[in-house]
């Protein structure tokens, strides 16, 4: 329920792995032959001390172990090298000579995206980093004039093309967003990127909108499609899988199949194209070539049918997030150079986290912004923060994408008008929470009339409406827990969206702050904690919004409160639930950004949850 970097303004991670451990620790363990210079001038430094470890074999510990005799401190352990190679911390000067004596190579490798520089000249600019923000806002051709996504995403990015070319994989991939989030442009250009590559692939990418309903219904026709087959060379059967295999392994070159918008299959369809694209893969590999290979990538909204481990090879998941504040900064940064405008460092990060707060990190917004920007010639930026410029910006892409039938309905874009207007009637109530449940909806068809007569107009039961929320495109997947959850961007857009002024805004968290009062009472365990800290999250909000009273107080009597019942539940002992508690409070960006600069007010409410005064 919680976005690990909501309002930080620090990096978001662009993926949440499914499979156990990294991929590129897993994938990259086959590699025998050192990587040439030129090729890891393509990777981000991070990535590319993940590609001279697993070069070497060693682990991120093994390397945390030769950091420490190159003459690293503490703080180059293993979870600072974790954090390097994923993105989350930037690696300084100073530290790349200990990393460069760890795994014996050239300070440069790490300092010089080019590999051409000298430190000195890496130490010039501000990160040596931000040069390869830079270098990733270029558009490529073909592209629309939008940006590359590989830049947002290049440490994902590359571990898929790792895994794929990797004997060892995973080679069956699930790539899942909401609209508005790039899904299709990046795996179009993970596609293009792979053929360009020394390994000799083949790829092939079929858009399921751009198919007939007899198409997207007939498994054999679908087939024919992927591997570029004519309809009658294609069975739906042992002997048709038998002989798009034989086909492959007669190539001899690694195949990808990309089946894009799968949402557009229906449950049924989608899990027998699964089971037959599963026989055809155990077949090639059954031909033992050393060069044929059959991979897939399915690029879908939806999730639920692609999930599971059974047939094999399980599907590993990509769910791509938000662009971060340092994507966006590195765009400002060039969008400036070539408008030959000057800006500190200091400035182009204000400026990054104020485009990120009106985008929410949507690269469906950033060009319309960057070109809004560019139009006003940069002046008064603080208009972002405006509903009408916010309106201007977003509004269309929030009607015509997110609020669209086949967005709301992705499986049933002809649903009437009404029941369209009951669902978006419902989203505009459920955004205020970062979770909702059966509860929740129940609570919005008893307490509004209006609403009630929308889902009579609709001749639907409350059961009705439950399943269409819960298909829609907007949320959270995968998601391993009970209730459902909007995707944290799409939820952050469509709440400016309709609640407009600050009043509104309070009005609804403090609405929503006494619902989750009512339904924390009822509940026990975990579900118990986690109601507790939203009621928190909602309380501090509304008071915020109103700046109404001494605040610090009326949140510690809250928690007060709330920790005394934590204590009720049986099933646990006296401390695992206060300890889960704190936790959450503890790791919850929102809530600390809520009440960040109220001095030491997140460390008195977690020890209030733990001790009770």
């Amino acid at each position: 329920m919680d976005h690990p970097d909501a309002g930080t303004g620090g990096w978001v991670m662009m993926a949440r792995w499914t499979q156990a451990g990294t991929v590129l620790d897993r994938a990259s363990d086959s590699l025998e032959e050192p990587w040439p210079l030129d090729e890891l001038g393509k990777l981000s430094v991070g990535a590319r001390i993940r590609a001279l470890r697993t070069q070497r074999g060693w682990s991120t510990q093994d390397l945390a172990k030769q950091v420490q005799r190159a003459g690293g401190g503490e703080v180059l352990n293993r979870t600072t090298i974790w954090k390097l190679e994923n993105g989350r911390r930037r690696l300084q000067a100073e530290e790349a000579a200990v990393f460069a004596r760890a795994l014996e190579v050239p300070v440069e490798v790490l300092l010089e995206p080019g590999l051409g520089g000298s430190p000195a000249d890496a130490e010039s600019t501000d990160h040596p980093e931000r040069r390869d923000e830079e270098r990733n806002s270029a558009s490529p051709p073909g592209n629309g004039g939008q940006q590359p996504l590989g830049g947002a995403w290049r440490i994902e990015y590359d571990g898929i093309i790792s895994a794929l070319d990797s004997a060892r994989g995973p080679h069956f991939w699930l790539v899942t967003a909401p609209p508005g989030l790039g899904k299709t442009a990046l795996v179009s250009q993970l596609s293009e990127e792979l053929t360009r590559g020394a390994n000799g692939w083949r790829a092939n990418r079929i858009d399921l909108r751009e198919q007939s309903p007899k198409t997207r219904a007939d498994i054999g026709a679908l087939l024919a499609l992927l591997f570029q087959l004519k309809p009658q060379q294609v069975s739906d059967d042992a002997a048709g899988y038998r002989a798009i295999a034989k086909e492959l392994a007669r190539q001899g070159r690694p195949f990808l199949c990309v089946l894009d918008s799968a949402e557009g299959l229906s449950g049924d369809t989608s899990k027998r194209l699964r089971s037959a694209l599963s026989e055809i893969y155990q077949r090639v590999e059954g031909t033992a070539s050393r060069r044929a290979r059959l991979a897939l990538i399915v690029a879908s909204r939806l999730d639920d049918d692609w999930l599971g481990v059974i047939p094999a090879p399980p599907l590993a998941v990509l769910s791509v997030a938000e662009c971060g504040t340092e994507f966006i900064e590195g765009r400002l940064r060039a969008l400036a150079a070539r408008s030959e405008r000057e800006y500190s460092t200091a400035e182009l990060t204000r400026m990054a986290t104020l485009v990120h707060e009106v985008t929410a990190g949507l690269p469906a917004l950033l060009d319309p912004v960057l070109k809004w920007i560019e139009d006003e010639e940069w002046l008064e930026l603080k208009r972002l923060r405006d509903h009408d410029v916010f309106e201007l910006l977003a509004g269309r892409y929030i009607d015509d994408s997110l609020l669209a039938p086949d967005s709301i309905f992705p499986r049933d874009a002809e649903a009437s008008q009404e029941r369209q207007k009951a669902v978006r009637a419902a989203i505009r109530y459920l955004v205020r929470y970062r979770f909702f449940t059966w509860s929740h909806v129940r609570q919005y068809i008893k307490r509004d009339d209006a609403f009630r007569r929308l889902l009579i107009n609709a001749n639907w039961q409350d059961a009705d409406l439950w399943a269409a929320l819960s298909g829609m495109a907007l949320l959270k997947r995968p998601l391993d827990e009970p209730w459902q959850e909007f995707q944290w961007a799409i939820r952050r857009l469509l709440y400016r969206h309709f609640y407009v002024s600050a009043e509104e805004s309070a009005r609804a968290h403090a609405e929503a702050a006494d619902f989750i009062a009512e339904l924390t009472i009822e509940l026990r365990g975990k579900e118990q904690v986690v109601s507790f800290v939203e009621g928190l999250w909602h309380t501090a909000s509304a008071l915020r919004l109103r700046g109404s009273g001494d605040i610090a107080e009326q949140l510690r009597n809250f928690v007060r409160t709330g920790a005394g019942m934590l204590r009720k539940s049986y099933a646990y002992s006296a401390i695992d639930l206060p300890s889960y508690a704190a936790q959450r409070i503890r790791g919850d960006a929102e809530l600390q950004d809520t009440i960040g600069d109220l001095n030491g007010l997140a460390d008195e409410l977690i020890n209030i949850v733990m001790t009770g005064e």
